[in-house]
């Protein structure tokens, strides 16, 4: 008769080293989440706040809120530009509170449900219903001559170094 011994011991080392894996995987993932997320907040085009406010992180069923009309339409005396507080810290301090429940296999996504969100993207500012047109992306919220938002991101994290910079490592 053959018998193996330690058969138990060496299971139970790989299933530790399989959860140190995994959870330096998801220290990886949710360091890499707040970082993109942190750019693109500050990095979003303002003139009332409200499209900066309405970035929300959704994974496991956590959505995003609803997209309002409180500032829409409204002149502001001195509008916001990229990166204006209070918006950036009300929404980094609402949304980052949830990177701790992601998990390394985790489908994160970043969203905006305000309606002119993508119309940002492409460049067009907000609704004047003064004039019944559009506003042009102010200078100030432009990087490099182009609106910022996921251009941005797309932009900064294609370079390894920035990946790099969110590596746990166990």
């Amino acid at each position: 008769m053959l018998k193996t011994k330690g058969t138990r011991e060496l299971a139970q080392r790989v299933r530790k080293d399989i959860d140190k894996i995994k959870g330096s995987i998801a220290g990886t993932h949710q360091n890499l989440v707040k970082r993109m997320f942190r750019d693109l907040v500050a990095h979003t085009p303002q003139w009332s706040g409200d499209l900066a406010l309405h970035w929300a992180i959704e994974f496991h069923g956590k959505t995003a809120p609803a997209p309002f009309t409180q500032g829409r339409g409204k002149v502001v005396k001195e509008p916001y530009r990229m990166g204006s507080e209070p918006t950036v810290s009300m929404t980094l301090a609402r949304e980052l509170a949830k990177i701790p429940e992601i998990r390394y296999n985790s489908k994160v996504s970043f969203v905006n449900k305000m309606p002119y969100a993508e119309m940002v993207q492409a460049g067009v500012g907000p609704y004047n219903p003064k004039t019944g047109d559009y506003r042009e992306i102010r200078d100030e919220n432009k990087l490099f001559g182009k609106v910022a938002m996921v251009a941005y991101l797309d932009a900064k994290y294609q370079n390894k170094s920035e990946i790099r910079k969110a590596l746990v490592k166990r």
